[in-house]
């Protein structure tokens, strides 16, 4: 029957030479739909390995304002933190290739990710752990004493800022750069001035996201599960690229060729994520 006969062998109109690329919403959606494997594998990694530090956030939250012993879960906060920083890395890496429109394996490339910057990864997640535990420490003041100022306010408000700017900036650099710590932190802090309104826009969106799951957690830890935040940062990293293209050396992949079979381009892009002689500088 012509009914069931969908001719999936025929050639279609294909895409013109000279279309531009997609913007905006269409770009996202397609991203979205083309890796949506990709940001769920991620999504639950995150998920997976932020459990622990989440709960212990919440202990520490909870008992610093009814007043009971938190010193323990406050040093929690810093253990919890190591596996975070890589997998936050490693979901960074699979986005920003999801930016460059990179084919890759998606299980292959996290572990390997995790792997390369486990140590980086570590150290850095820890670092804004010691510092968001200063904040949130900071934040319980609120409750413990009535003569907080708009000052003390203001200032505790701007250090959440910059702490949310700097998390994404730093772990987009560590997946995408070879470079030490600090001059990632240094050009996390010049991405605050350089990247303009695409910065502001994906912390307020992330400290949006925060309060949220704050305020109604538990309707949507069904949409955490279902890549809620996988796809939180996929958005931020399409929003952010074009700064990061702009700013940053990209890492030297080697160019597509007509010649080559899709098998045969993935084996040089993989070829070179081994070898190191082939990483950018």
């Amino acid at each position: 029957m012509a009914l069931f006969r969908f001719g999936f062998d025929k050639p279609g109109p294909g895409v013109e030479k000279d279309t531009p690329p997609k913007k905006g919403l269409a770009r996202w959606w397609e991203v979205l739909v083309r890796d949506f494997f990709a940001i769920l594998l991620g999504n639950m990694a995150l998920i997976i390995c932020g459990l622990p530090l989440a709960v212990s956030v919440l202990v520490f939250w909870t008992s610093s304002v009814k007043g009971a012993p938190w010193m323990p879960a406050l040093l929690l906060n810093l253990l919890f933190a190591v596996p975070v920083g890589p997998a936050l890395a490693a979901v960074h890496h699979l986005t920003l290739r999801m930016c460059r429109d990179i084919p890759f394996f998606a299980w292959h490339e996290f572990k390997k990710a995790y792997r390369q910057n486990f140590k980086q990864g570590s150290i850095a997640m820890v670092a804004f752990a010691a510092v968001g535990n200063v904040l949130l420490f900071s934040m319980c003041l609120t409750f413990w004493t009535d003569e907080i100022g708009l000052s003390y306010i203001a200032v505790l408000a701007v250090g959440a800022y910059v702490w949310f700017s700097l998390i994404n900036t730093v772990f987009q650099q560590i997946a995408l750069l070879d470079k030490d710590l600090p001059g990632i932190f240094m050009n996390g802090v010049l991405m605050l001035f350089m990247s303009g309104w695409r910065s502001a826009a994906v912390t307020l969106a992330d400290v949006a996201l925060l309060v949220l799951f704050v305020e109604k957690g538990w309707l949507l830890f069904p949409l955490a599960v279902m890549g809620l935040f996988g796809v939180a940062i996929m958005t931020g990293d399409l929003v952010m690229y074009p700064r990061l293209e702009q700013i940053f050396i990209k890492k030297e992949e080697p160019a597509a060729q007509e010649h080559l079979s899709v098998k045969e381009e993935w084996q040089l892009l993989v070829d070179a994520e081994e070898n190191p002689a082939e990483k950018r500088k």
